[in-house]
């Protein structure tokens, strides 16, 4: 189950925030990406890329809110879910990265590293 695999810690922004929040945050996380919640449901996905191509280089004001311009359509898997049937899944789309919930609620980031790592060495 992908419970009993080791999750990054959940880093997002609120639907409200706007696309100067969520340069802030990647930049003070170091990631190139960060989720976007709408009362701790993941319901998006925003990179650096994003913010380069859909604000700044289409010279958009730097306070549109994220949900206007975020990727919608997300992987998002359960906690409960099989690990090697994520894995493929993962491996199928080509991410890296996909948000864990429990009962809905974002709990954290299951890399396609640690899955296949849980996957192989079950007992570590």
């Amino acid at each position: 189950m992908v419970k009993e695999c080791k999750l990054i810690e959940p880093v997002f922004v609120n639907v409200g925030q706007t696309a100067q929040d969520a340069a802030k945050k990647i930049e003070s996380t170091g990631l190139r990406q960060i989720y976007v919640c709408d009362n701790n449901k993941p319901v998006g996905i925003v990179s650096i890329s994003d913010i380069n191509n859909r604000i700044v280089a289409a010279g958009k004001d730097p306070s549109t809110k994220v949900e206007d311009f975020m990727t919608k359509d997300i992987f998002v898997v359960d906690d409960e879910a099989n690990t090697l049937e994520v894995f493929r899944e993962m491996h199928k789309k080509g991410i890296g990265n996909c948000p864990v919930v429990d009962d809905g609620k974002f709990i954290g980031i299951l890399s396609i590293n640690e899955a296949l790592s849980c996957i192989t060495n079950p007992k570590r």
